[in-house]
């Protein structure tokens, strides 16, 4: 799968689900990997619902290390730690840390976690 990136997009065609798949994807084509080769995947609380659960499951990925601590603008930093912690002790070895950052645009973080196309909403959102 080759997805194109554009860091400087805004990315309104796209759905919260689809710039976090695009991350997963890119990143270790960086490295001349693929999503297959991933057994590990970190996401914060900008992934709808659930997070992780509803990522991992929208990528088809079976990893053997989740991670999806929420600190805020810092989770993805406490996420690098994590995936490098997890990768030293073998519980993973290759593992996206994923980032919609929509949240800076002007849809916003409400609008996205109450978007109807979610389908956790009306478990997750009262």
């Amino acid at each position: 799968m080759n997805i194109p990136r554009d860091p400087t997009r805004k990315a309104p065609d796209r759905s919260v689900e689809q710039t976090h798949m695009e991350s997963a994807v890119g990143a270790p084509a960086d490295v001349g990997l693929s999503l297959h080769d991933v057994d590990g995947c970190f996401c914060a609380s900008d992934a709808p619902g659930p997070g992780m659960l509803n990522m991992v499951e929208y990528m088809d990925i079976h990893p053997r290390f989740i991670d999806g601590t929420g600190t805020g603008s810092s989770s993805y930093i406490v996420h690098v730690i994590h995936a490098a912690q997890a990768i030293a002790a073998g519980r993973c070895n290759a593992a996206p840390i994923t980032l919609d950052g929509r949240s800076r645009t002007e849809r916003g973080l409400a609008s996205r976690q109450q978007a109807p196309n979610v389908p956790d909403v009306p478990c997750e959102l009262p």
